[in-house]
């Protein structure tokens, strides 16, 4: 079922919705009765010809009971008039009487009584319904939400289940919102309560929901109520919002919250995330600090400006600085499946096209080009390393490429060490320094291998 057939559904009335139609209905007829000329105006100024045609006959039959009314004024006072002893209390009887009509006919209130009473069966019928709704729009708006996703009404998620659709609907809702639907429970108000209800021991999965509308609320509730923790707004400080969610999704994705565990409860997750947030802000620092004092190195010094001897690397005697790039790069290199002319072609390509080394995006393609296999996967938070998450690596890659001056004499030292010392991708992260820095050189028509002591030196993690 597509989203907008989900919409069409969700626009059907509900009983609730049928009722409050016809209370206002009978609402309207009953102010129609009562102020003379009321449905009459508010034809003729819709601008709708459709009601302006009604409206005209409504006019004349308000002019004539108004004319009428006054035609029987005159009878009243000489009546009444008959009966006064004085001249001066006939003068005031007749006034009185004028005023009265005059008032009953323009006040909406006057006759209300007699209205009431003559038709006290069907303001009777409609009584209850009427003060429902006008208390009703008095609520504020996260009341009426609850009649669609609270305990005590149902009827959208009724209109729908026929069609399978009802948990789409319920997986739509803010995580509060859907949990209140679900467990028919109007007292949820917060995250961190959703989570401690799914930690209940006494707690049992309600029979016929789907397992995965039921992981989608557990890691919506856990992540949400972590997310508001100390640690992670400390984390957040770091690497920003977008990196912590992604972080936090990919986490969530490989380890989701398990359901009915008493080893694994939503409870106990968000307290181990909320560590693993500690954890990562911890690493995030030192990469951090150790990068900054890397800009501040003379590296035109030993070790930094030891040179790998050329036998190590091109055994086949190559002499274009592109390919004694290349050469180097593969001996550096752990990982298989490498492709020389890939190589090769990437380092002569950015070495002539001009784009910027300290772009992220250009970065990220470079990556892209030399492992294409590894592009978009993410590793998580938690290993046993001294860098973190690659989310957490490329943020804070990201801000310090701003701190790069292309024009520095040790930029390819630099970027380098930033590349690697990050970790900003799940794999691939040395092949991609080694690639900036080869192209960095390249750029100056030359090219120096750097030997493995000062690689580890530069990136102060291996």
């Amino acid at each position: 079922m597509t989203h907008s057939e989900i919409h069409q559904l969700g626009l059907h009335q509900s009983d609730r919705e049928r009722a409050i139609e016809k209370t206002d209905a009978i609402f309207n007829a009953i102010l129609n009765m009562i102020i003379p000329f009321k449905s009459c105006v508010e034809g003729l100024s819709s601008g709708d010809p459709k009601k302006q045609g009604p409206a005209i006959f409504d006019c004349i039959v308000d002019a004539a009971v108004v004319v009428m009314s006054f035609a029987a004024v005159p009878a009243r006072i000489a009546l009444t008039a008959s009966k006064a002893s004085s001249l001066a209390t006939r003068l005031l009887a007749g006034s009185r009487i004028l005023a009265s009509t005059t008032l009953s006919l323009f006040n909406p209130l006057s006759g209300l009584p007699g209205l009431i009473k003559s038709g006290g069966k069907l303001i009777g019928r409609g009584a209850s319904k009427l003060g429902g709704h006008i208390v009703g729009a008095l609520r504020k708006p996260h009341q009426h939400l609850r009649y669609l996703t609270g305990a005590n009404s149902y009827d959208l998620l009724k209109a729908i289940d026929h069609t399978g659709s009802a948990a789409q609907v319920r997986m739509s809702l803010d995580t509060v919102s859907h949990a209140r639907a679900l467990l028919k429970n109007d007292t949820l108000e917060t995250v961190q309560q959703v989570v401690a209800h799914l930690s209940d021991q006494h707690f049992k999965l309600p029979a016929k929901v789907a397992e995965t509308e039921w992981r989608h609320l557990a890691n919506n509730a856990v992540m949400e109520t972590a997310l508001q923790s100390k640690q992670a707004g400390d984390l957040e400080s770091l690497i920003g919002r977008q990196a912590m969610d992604e972080l936090t999704q990919a986490l969530f994705k490989t380890y989701p919250v398990q359901l009915n565990d008493v080893r694994n409860t939503a409870q106990i997750y968000t307290e181990r995330l909320t560590v693993l947030y500690e954890l990562e802000s911890k690493k995030a620092r030192y990469m951090k600090g150790y990068q900054q004092d890397v800009l501040n190195l003379d590296l035109g010094k030993a070790p930094y400006n030891d040179v790998m001897p050329e036998a190590l690397f091109n055994p086949l005697g190559y002499t274009d600085p592109s390919q004694r790039a290349t050469a180097w790069m593969l001996k550096g290199s752990s990982s298989s499946g490498n492709d020389f002319d890939n190589i090769l072609g990437v380092l002569r390509e950015y070495s002539s096209n001009g784009a910027s080394l300290t772009d992220p995006n250009v970065i990220r393609e470079i990556h892209r080009r030399l492992v294409p296999e590894l592009a978009g996967k993410v590793r998580n938070a938690g290993t046993p390393t001294q860098y973190g998450s690659s989310p957490t690596g490329f943020a804070l890659l990201e801000q310090h490429l701003k701190n790069l001056d292309a024009n520095h004499q040790h930029f390819d030292k630099h970027v380098l060490a930033a590349v690697v010392g990050f970790q900003g991708f799940a794999d691939g992260n040395g092949r991609t320094a080694s690639a900036l820095y080869s192209i960095s050189q390249l750029r100056r028509n030359s090219f120096t291998a750097m030997p493995p002591h000062v690689f580890r030196k530069l990136n102060g993690i291996f």
